[in-house]
């Protein structure tokens, strides 16, 4: 999904509502939380430690990225 999908979605539901995030085992109901942060993610500037040559997690992820976080 690209930030304009989202806006748009989101520009559809009730302005007032709280958001809630679900991990990937959550069923329809459940929610693990409220997201805080939204964060743009560049990996030209990850460092030593952070980084997709070492962390199998960033390495199917693009060079530039958006993250909701709790």
């Amino acid at each position: 999904m690209t930030v304009q999908e989202l806006i748009s979605k989101l520009e559809k539901l009730p302005k007032n509502l709280q958001i809630y995030q679900a991990d990937h085992d959550h069923g329809l109901y459940e929610t693990s939380g409220k997201p805080n942060n939204v964060i743009l993610i560049d990996k030209k500037n990850m460092d030593d430690i952070q980084n997709d040559k070492y962390d199998l997690c960033f390495q199917d992820t693009p060079k530039r990225y958006v993250v909701i976080r709790p």
